[in-house]
């Protein structure tokens, strides 16, 4: 194909009841050049027989099992070593696209601008627990004091970049275990000076249900890695916070109302 290749990336654990609509979500999409590298973090579950089906019926799966738990970032690095295409796109195993032109418009993003954008994310319909939203109209400006305040302001599902970007920032840090992708983001954007834009369509189902993310945790490890994740941040882009107090302050308020947390309500 005279197309650029698309390498779609997904990783999964123990989701193997989720992961055939969420492939099913990206086969049926009208850009039809692209790999589709699923990592498996060594999940315990049916994967690799349900992974075995969908191979049969689409030749452009692949699928790479971890011979023991790497964890979200390490599996995510896995997936980045895969990848031959020009462009990648990132997908997680609970997730799926709703729009089947969601690649056909982003490669025809990054081909009318060529190298001026390095991520380029979309509108999302956030499905929680409690409802569903949509997102599709994102304030940018001001997006360095945002992204060193919180995660969540680009959601991963939605996003493709060139991999020549993804292999200079290094993927993503294995340092943290929680809010890999906004930590890989923020990295872009403040240590890269990499220009990010959206496009308002709602092209992805971004799951927010239950608590099984990508490997379990019991509570205490959930409260370690935020405070972890927190302390990683306020420490690794300290030159930039100082720019952004209140950023550093909202972190730093985080971080102790989790080590009150543990201390006083896990013992």
């Amino acid at each position: 194909m005279n197309e650029p290749l698309v390498s779609v990336n997904i990783t999964t654990y123990n989701r193997s009841d989720l992961l055939t609509n969420c492939l099913e979500s990206v086969t049926s999409q009208s850009y039809k050049n692209l790999e589709i590298n699923v990592v498996d973090d060594c999940s315990s579950d049916s994967t690799e027989d349900t992974m075995q089906e969908l191979q049969r019926k689409d030749s452009r799966i692949k699928y790479h099992r971890n011979n023991q738990n790497l964890g979200n970032a390490g599996s995510r690095n896995r997936a980045l070593k895969e990848s031959s295409g020009e462009y990648v796109a990132f997908m997680d195993d609970d997730d799926e696209w709703v729009d089947e032109h969601k690649i056909r418009k982003q490669v025809d993003f990054f081909l009318s601008y060529g190298d001026q954008y390095s991520i380029l994310f979309t509108g999302v319909r956030i499905v929680g627990d409690h409802g569903i939203r949509e997102v599709c109209d994102f304030d940018l400006n001001n997006i360095k004091k945002k992204i060193l305040r919180g995660n969540g302001i680009i959601y991963n599902s939605t996003v493709m970049m060139p991999k020549k970007c993804l292999d200079l920032v290094g993927g993503f840090s294995e340092k943290v275990r929680k809010g890999v992708d906004s930590e890989m983001f923020r990295r872009c954007i403040l240590k890269h000076n990499m220009k990010i834009s959206y496009l308002r369509d709602v092209t992805t189902a971004y799951s927010e249900v239950g608590d099984d993310r990508m490997t379990l945790l019991n509570d205490r490890s959930k409260i370690v890695n935020t405070i972890v994740s927190h302390s990683y941040n306020l420490i690794n882009y300290f030159r930039f916070y100082l720019s952004y107090p209140q950023a550093a302050a909202h972190r730093m308020r985080i971080i102790a109302a989790m080590v009150y947390r543990l201390i006083f309500r896990l013992r």
